[in-house]
């Protein structure tokens, strides 16, 4: 073999790069079963113990560098929710809302007939609303009607006046909905990362106005709700100094110290429940300890390294509020000029405004003072990420900013004057340039705070007065937090409200076992084909093992190292490709042993059986990676997962059957060592075959016919069972601690669900169901998704017993829940039909390159099309039957795909087989040869078909319920796909061909005549 050391040190980089990256995940799991041996079953106090050392090393790597505990979690393997539990959303921003801004709510019926119309148009189109308003309004808008007398409004005047055409209206909408789109993502992103969630996934997706945000281990989905779809809202407020603030945090602080000792129970159940009963306790006075004292004694106390948690205990106990919010103060503890007033870990801001928020507390702070967190940390590098909290002032008795942000017409991001750093630069109205102008000249030397959703901004301080409504943003800003910052302020101009049209809540329980099952499964699946392979190959089976062991490795290295979500679906790819790995060793093998049967020594079998294997690898490899990118380019979350490890699966399995295996047999050679590619049971398995697969295909062809017959009728009749991804809806996994009944169960939810009886069926076990319902999926209120759990609990009440409190059902009841709306459903639809025939487009196209022969393209693509109808119609006739979901969803498409993929892979080693008969014996007739290749590769496609139904015979059985009709999808594709390329693609190419050799004979004849009779 060429190039053995070249090789040789990309196995080793590979190694060392796949070590270096799974190191991580080793260490966080490390910390976490400290944190648990220290916390004793006490979760609050692992979860404290966590957040304390977030910003301490714990992995110091070769010396070179210390990782802290944040950093190692960032670098882990990145579980997806399905495993770990926590909330997928996708948002989208409601174009509708926005033109009736941009539009300054006009109530012309033809504008808001045109609104209607589209939406209307909307759940059965993919093309964007802009262009669907447009088509609407031509509808029913009057002849003449034009856009601009409906969007010549005040803020659009100086873009749009009443001459311009329906096409310069529309450039304007569609660029304000783009900048609205950009601006909603950084909202929510900015949201998201206040939120404190660990590996939280915040991107935009292809659809435009879309944003996914995976949130792992969210307990409060309702807060998230709030969280995400709250509308932006932007505020301009004077501030307070430091210095006039300090005294009522410190009297704060004073307060809380003596309301935390005065209590004899849990102070944190407290503090939150009986907040009433604090209010009524007597205010105490002052302590006479000066300023300097106390920042001295908080300096010493909670800078001092190698301090204990238990002697930080103390100091909280003391000073409850300085030991979450330290007082802005220098070394030598003198108070800091400036509107921010302290400084609090990112942990620490919901104790801090726990405290804040205490009716005692409030009744000490001025009533014009209010405490907000400043949107961007100061990072203290090894100490992890801290926030400023700023001291804004009330002018007024309404409560209200000094100035709003809706007179802010336009803001954009320029070079400031010395060119090292960005600015934000915002032009306003004429009554927000005259309001900004007072604000300023009345607060020359103070701050002014912008703030966004209670959070600020910016606070820079008044130089001189600033007329004319225009002024400049400094904060030494990098470039992209400038243009960020300057979206920001264009969002108080043009609100851009979001909605949820996507949800899936996984509960962490769920996720566990999702974890147990996948983990079992794997492993299970694993030993079956280590020793699977070792039985049939024997000593070249344990070097197919170690290839195996290398490829496992290999794929969870790339997958740490790209960040990549693994999804149960995901590792279901992984396990998959760990059977159609085994492919490309069965193929190299047999072609081996048939090499040794023709008399050649092992070392030149061994390197002609590598050498005439390639081509077919090559092929079967490369139609099933074409298959994997169809599925990450039109799936989304989970799916999105299966495809990136089964891509990443396919080169890992390449470099490792191909090029370990061959530098392993390489060194038992060198060494003189024995090799056997067969034991005494296998070694002469599928010998000298000889099944006439031609002569008998008219029978098979009967068979097909009856089946794929049989399974359109049904489709016909009974048609499938669409899961919630194709028709819109609900769906709620709920465990009960007795068994139930599912048909009294749907009558009890009836009536909460306002006449709209849902679908209920067991999931699992007798103890759990699965609730499915289009209750309220239609409508846009943000809280649509709060009143369902509610009516939900309501349903389930007398089945879970009084005790049970709405909280307890959503935290320990509710396993999982899902939401897709009527949008996003059709568009999951023509994903899945575009994804189908796109794969089927390429694949014909794939093998009409290789092969140069239509007919061959036409048997592999009349194969699938077999493939595809038998397991859909088996889907139609067995859904109600089995006790298992045989529902049509995005996973079931991802199954359809890969069993193509898996189909064509069988496929198209025979095709290699007969391309190589033919141009070796061009003797033999058509009918010779095809049943020669057939023959001589049955060995092959029962190894590999068996290998990798035994390993999804494993999934199936121990997988869990979650993927089970995702599973038995594929265990009748593989089953179907073998059949397939045995008795239905290659005689259909021997058919095909026959007739076009009849009628090419009966055109030359023709010719041959009409040149006779001339």
């Amino acid at each position: 073999m060429q190039s053995k050391g070249a090789i040789k040190l990309l196995a080793i980089a590979l190694a060392l790069v796949s070590i270096y990256q799974l190191s991580f995940t080793w260490v966080t799991n490390s910390v976490r079963k400290d944190a648990a041996k220290y916390a004793n079953g006490d979760v609050k106090k692992e979860t404290a113990y966590l957040d304390s050392i977030a910003g301490e090393g714990v992995y110091n790597f070769l010396w070179i560098r210390n990782y802290t505990y944040r950093e190692c979690q960032d670098r882990e393997i990145n579980l997806g929710l399905d495993l770990k539990g926590g909330m997928n959303v996708i948002l989208e921003v409601s174009v509708v809302d926005l033109m009736k801004s941009l539009a300054n709510y006009s109530k012309d019926p033809t504008f808001l007939k045109a609104l209607n119309r589209a939406k209307e148009l909307q759940q059965n189109s993919q093309d964007d609303f802009v262009t669907l308003f447009y088509k609407a309004f031509k509808e029913v808008a009057p002849k003449g009607a034009r856009l601009a007398s409906i969007f010549n409004t005040i803020d659009l005047k100086d873009r749009i006046d009443y001459n311009s055409t329906d096409e310069e209206v529309l450039q304007v909408i569609r660029q304000e909905v783009q900048d609205a789109i950009d601006n909603s993502f950084n909202i929510i992103r900015t949201r998201i990362d206040h939120f404190g969630v660990s590996q939280a996934n915040v991107q935009k997706l292809d659809v435009a106005g879309r944003v996914l945000v995976e949130l792992p281990g969210i307990k409060d989905p309702e807060r998230v709700r709030k969280l995400l779809q709250g509308t932006a809202d932007l505020q301009f407020w004077e501030t307070y100094d430091n210095t006039e603030v300090f005294e009522y945090l410190r009297a704060a602080n004073e307060k809380l110290r003596e309301l935390l000792t005065s209590e004899k129970t849990d102070v944190q159940d407290s503090l939150l429940t009986d907040s009433s009963a604090l209010a009524n306790v007597a205010t105490q006075e002052v302590k006479d300890s000066s300023e300097l004292s106390l920042l001295d004694e908080i300096e010493k106390d909670t800078t001092k390294t190698g301090e204990t948690l238990d002697a930080f205990s103390q100091f909280e106990k003391e000073n409850p509020l300085f030991a979450v919010l330290r007082p802005n103060a220098n070394q030598q503890g003198q108070l800091l000029k400036g509107a921010a007033v302290g400084t609090a870990h990112v942990k620490d801001t919901a104790k801090v405004n726990e405290y804040l928020n205490l009716q005692p507390i409030k009744e000490i702070l001025p009533r014009n003072l209010k405490l907000l967190w400043e949107v961007k940390p100061i990072d203290y590098k090894t100490k992890g990420e801290y926030f400023q909290l700023i001291a804004i002032k009330v002018t007024n008795r309404d409560g209200l900013p000094a100035l709003s942000g809706d007179v802010v017409t336009n803001a954009r991001a320029e070079f400031g004057n010395n060119q090292a750093t960005a600015e934000v630069t915002m032009t306003m109205n004429a009554e927000g340039a005259q309001k900004w102008a007072r604000l300023t000249k009345e607060n020359i030397g103070k701050q002014i705070a912008i703030v966004l959703d209670n959070y600020v901004y910016s606070y820079p301080v008044v130089n001189d007065e600033i007329k004319g409504g225009r002024s400049s943003i400094t904060g030494n800003f990098s470039v992209a937090e400038a243009k960020d910052l300057a979206n920001i302020l264009k969002s108080g101009k043009m609100p851009a409200p979001v909605k949820i049209i996507e949800e899936q809540i996984v509960g962490p329980s769920l996720g566990h076992q999702a974890v147990n099952a996948g983990l079992i499964s794997f492993v299970i699946a694993f030993i079956i084909i280590l020793i699977f392979m070792w039985f049939y190959y024997s000593t070249a089976g344990l070097v197919a093992d170690i290839a195996l062991v290398a490829n496992i490795f290999f794929i969870f290295g790339v997958l740490a190292s790209l960040g990549a979500v693994l999804t149960l679906p995901g590792l279901a790819g992984i396990v998959l490709t760990i059977g159609m790995s085994v492919d490309a060793n069965v193929l190299i093998y047999e072609r081996i042993r048939e090499e040794m049967r023709t008399g050649k020594g092992m070392k030149l079998a061994i390197t002609d059986g590598y050498k005439n294997a390639y081509s077919a690898i090559l092929d079967a490899n490369v139609t099933t990676f074409l298959t994997a990118i169809v599925l990450f380019v039109f799936g989304h979350g989970p799916i999105k997962g299966f495809a990136t490890t089964l891509m990443i699966g396919i080169l890992t399995s390449l470099f490792t059957a191909i090029f370990i295996t061959r530098l392993i047999f390489d060194r038992f050679l060198d060494k003189k060592k024995e090799i056997k590619f067969s034991t005494k049971l296998t070694e002469n398995a599928f010998k000298n075959l000889n099944i006439d697969f031609i002569g008998k295909r008219k029978i098979f062809y009967v068979i097909s016919g009856l089946i794929v017959l049989v399974g359109v009728a049904s489709l016909a009749t009974r048609g499938l069972n669409k899961g919630i991804d194709f028709v819109g809806g609900r769906t709620f996994v709920v465990k009960f601690k007795q068994d139930v009944n599912t048909v009294e169960l749907a009558k009890d939810l009836t009536k909460p669900f306002e006449g709209n009886t849902p679908e209920v069926k067991t999931y699992g076990g007798n103890n759990q169901v699965k609730i499915s319902t289009k209750y309220l999926v239609d409508v846009d209120d943000a809280s649509a998704d709060s009143i369902v759990e509610a009516h939900l609990y309501q349903g389930l009440k007398p089945l879970l017993g009084d005790e049970v409190t709405f909280k307890d059902f959503i935290h320990d009841y509710r396993q999982s829940s899902r939401k897709v709306g009527p949008t996003i459903a059709d568009d999951i639809k023509v994903a899945a039909i575009y994804s189908i025939v796109f794969s089927l487009l390429i694949m014909f196209f794939y093998i009409f390159v290789r092969f140069k022969n239509w007919q061959f393209g036409l048997g592999a693509i009349a194969a699938l099309a077999h493939d595809v109808t038998i397991t859909l119609g088996m889907f139609s006739l067995l859904y109600g039957y089995l006790p298992f979901s045989l529902e049509i969803d995005q996973a079931f498409i991802a199954a359809i795909l890969t069993v193509i993929g898996y189909s064509l892979n069988d496929t198209v080693v025979v095709f290699d087989r007969i391309r190589e008969y033919i141009h070796e014996h061009k003797r033999g007739t058509r009918k010779e040869l095809y049943n020669s290749a057939l023959n001589s590769t049955i060995s092959r496609t029962v190894m590999t078909s068996l290998s990798t139904f035994l390993v999804l015979l494993a999934i199936f059985i121990f997988g869990g319920e979650v993927i089970q009709g995702f599973i038995f999808a594929l265990l009748i594709g593989v089953f179907v796909g073998t059949y397939s390329s045995l008795f239905i693609a290659t005689p259909i190419v021997y058919d095909t061909l026959n007739v076009s050799e009849k009628i090419e004979i009966k055109k030359k004849n023709y010719n041959a005549k009409k040149k006779i009779k001339h």
